[in-house]
């Protein structure tokens, strides 16, 4: 039988222990024979807990040998292994092979679930790009739970470049732009105001876990405006179109009306207009 001793919401900040029991033996080995061996597996499972059981979308993550048939056997996981977001579960398998048939498995009701936790808190110290001091740059704060690993996350720069179409909110997609490793321990990073261009109408900054296995996850993200942003920007209702007829010609129907937020349109970063687009 396997179980876990801590289990947490959110990835731990000290390491796991896992227990395994085995039933008592009553019969010595035979002289000579080799001592039996099992094997404790931790598999990541993906973010529902049917993928522990028989999913190809699962994932070895830590693996471990027992030799004979103790009655309790602790194994500690180093809680820099839970990196990601999701279930995960045990395996007790019979071979070193890991395709190797199971003795014991955690339930898909039994699985840890990791989420991300609240102490990833991410922060872009500058109201816009710019103006932008070319000696300070733009500098990023951050803080992290005690588990990372020593060097995988990383900041990403990603530049949002608006479509030049005429409409109110007209549609933007994100391009990478840079990226600079975190080392654990570190807690600020600064950007050379040469990566950045008025070609952008805002700049989004991510946070990026990296996991043991080396998959990536985009955790927490700060975006600013290229330029600053004032209240005389914010946009303004235009008027009012007239009543449409009524839904029906008895008791019971309804007429509408709406506006447009474009009087004047709000500019990238700016406020939209409060309060109701339809009546």
């Amino acid at each position: 039988v396997s179980s876990w001793v801590l289990c947490r919401a959110s990835p731990p900040e000290v390491p796991v222990v896992a227990q395994i029991r085995f039933q008592s033996t009553y019969c010595q080995p035979a002289i000579g024979s080799m001592v039996p061996e099992t094997w404790l597996d931790l598999v990541y499972c993906g973010h529902s807990p049917a993928n522990c059981v028989n999913s190809t979308t699962k994932q070895l993550l830590y693996s471990e040998q027992i030799r004979g048939f103790p009655s309790l056997r602790e194994i500690t996981l180093p809680c820099n292994i839970f990196g990601l977001a999701g279930h995960y579960a045990l395996a007790l398998r019979s071979t070193m092979m890991t395709m190797g048939p199971l003795i014991a498995f955690t339930s898909p009701g039994s699985t840890v679930k990791a989420v991300w936790s609240d102490k990833f808190v991410f922060n872009v110290h500058a109201r816009s790009i710019f103006p932008c001091d070319g000696h300070a740059g733009i500098n990023v704060l951050f803080q992290y739970p005690g588990c990372i690993l020593e060097s995988g996350d990383r900041v990403r720069v990603f530049g949002r470049l608006r479509a030049d179409v005429a409409a109110v909110a007209p549609p933007s997609t994100l391009h990478y732009l840079a990226e600079h490793k975190v080392s654990r321990g570190q807690h600020a990073l600064t950007f050379d105001c040469d990566l950045f261009t008025e070609r952008y109408v805002e700049y989004c900054f991510v946070y990026v876990s990296q996991a043991i296995s080396g998959a990536v996850s985009d955790v927490r993200m700060d975006c600013v405006p290229t330029l600053p942003v004032h209240e005389a920007e914010s946009g303004g209702w235009g008027s009012w179109t007239s009543w449409t007829q009524c839904t029906t010609t008895c008791s019971g129907g309804t007429r509408n009306r709406y506006r447009l937020c474009d009087s004047p349109p709000p500019r990238y970063g700016a406020k939209f207009c409060e309060g109701h687009a339809l009546e």
